[in-house]
């Protein structure tokens, strides 16, 4: 199945944060042969320099004064930033044709409506979505679902992210083919933070509707840890996510 990229000439391409700019500066460096415009927010701008080396950068009123010239706005989707959400409002408001790629698996609704909507999400939400809505894996797809997204906008396409991930790897270790090295006897844990205390509070005015925060994660995990292991040969590394500060966790590990 072809993309939206495909069939258009002239793109702009709307960002903000992380998970959804890898997904979609992969995407672009895969079809370069179009004329790309760049409207981003941080990080998604770090994200796709380190991808495309030149980038026309615009911002949003460029769908406002090049309506007719162009030919699709490509967004990414979030959960906090309002950037996507104003650009598909502009491009539908203009007659742009306009495409939202998903990489996440919460808050499929709330990505695309105003946050004064959320508490109660009104019968004509589907309103506010772009011409299409891509997901990029099975789990994505069964959640538009669930969720009850007309069908008729929703297109299926391979996550060129972690296609361009599996690749880099494979080239990694057949580049360090040799005699095998016998690991060393340690314990490695990678934890990927995610704010989930936060998309709560923004989704149902409770940071703790779950029954837990991402907090309460960590001080079980390393309660668990002090208990059970040597902390000798152990090694613990944080991934925050971008929305966190960086000193989120300082307090438990510290104490």
């Amino acid at each position: 199945m072809n993309s939206p990229v495909d069939r258009a000439r002239n793109i702009l391409v709307v960002a903000s944060e992380e998970g959804g700019a890898e997904l979609l500066s992969s995407m672009i460096k895969a079809k370069a042969n179009k004329n790309y415009f760049f409207c981003m927010e941080e990080p998604a701008t770090k994200i796709f320099a380190g991808k495309i080396r030149r980038m026309d950068l615009v911002d949003l009123d460029f769908i406002n004064s090049n309506r007719r010239s162009i030919d699709l706005v490509l967004t990414s989707t979030s959960f906090i930033s309002d950037h996507e959400r104003r650009a598909i409002s502009l491009a539908k408001k203009n007659k742009v044709k306009v495409a939202s790629v998903l990489d996440h698996w919460i808050g499929y609704r709330q990505r695309f409506l105003p946050r004064e909507m959320w508490k109660n999400i009104p019968v004509t939400w589907m309103n506010q979505l772009p011409d299409e809505v891509w997901v990029a894996d099975r789990s994505a797809f069964e959640i538009v679902q669930k969720e009850k997204f007309p069908m008729n906008k929703i297109f299926r396409t391979n996550n060129q992210y972690l296609d361009d991930m599996s690749l880099l790897f494979e080239n990694e270790e057949n580049r360090k083919k040799g005699p095998i090295i016998k690991p060393k006897n340690d314990i490695k844990i990678l934890y990927i933070s995610e704010p989930v205390s936060e998309e709560a509070r923004l989704m149902h005015a409770d940071p703790k509707f779950r029954g837990f925060t991402e907090v309460d994660i960590v001080k079980a995990i390393l309660q668990f840890l002090l208990e059970n292991y040597k902390m000798t040969n152990l090694k613990f590394r944080f991934r925050l996510s971008p929305n966190d500060p960086p000193d989120k966790y300082d307090k438990l590990i510290t104490g």
